[in-house]
C-alpha cells in the first residue's frame, strides 16, 4: 500500500512490474527477519511469547519459501528487462547497466 500511496501523493502511477516485484522482495525480507528470529531463539517455543505465532518447525518452511520469493523477484526484473514495456521505457539496447548480463548469460562484449 505504501508503494501506491506514495505513487498517488508524487503523482507517479505505479506499474504493475513494481508492485508485483516489490511483493516478493518485500515478503522475502520479511521472512528474512522470521529465520533470523527464529535462528537467535534456542527454545523450541519459537516466537509465540512474542505473539507471531512461529515455532522451530517452521524453520525449513520459512527458509524455502523465502528463497522461492527472493528467485521470483529476480525473476520479475528479468522479464521487465526483455518485456516491450521496459523497450519503450528505455533504451535498453546500448545500456550496460543490468540488461545484458541478464538477458544474454555466457556472453561478452568483446567477444563476436
Amino acid at each position: 500500500l505504501r508503494l501506491l500511496y506514495g505513487g498517488a501523493a508524487t503523482g507517479i502511477s505505479v506499474s504493475i512490474w513494481t508492485l508485483a516485484f516489490s511483493m516478493f522482495m518485500f515478503l522475502s525480507l520479511a521472512l528474512i527477519k522470521r529465520i533470523s528470529e527464529l535462528r537467535s531463539r534456542t527454545s523450541e517455543e519459537g516466537l509465540t511469547a512474542s505473539g507471531r505465532g512461529y515455532h522451530m518447525g517452521d524453520l525449513e518452511q520459512l527458509t524455502s519459501l523465502c528463497a522461492a520469493s527472493g528467485l521470483v523477484s529476480a525473476l520479475i526484473v528479468i522479464l521487465y528487462v526483455r518485456s516491450p514495456a521496459a523497450a519503450a521505457a528505455w533504451d535498453l539496447s546500448s545500456s550496460g547497466l543490468l540488461a545484458e548480463p541478464l538477458t544474454h548469460p555466457g556472453e561478452s562484449r568483446g567477444h563476436s
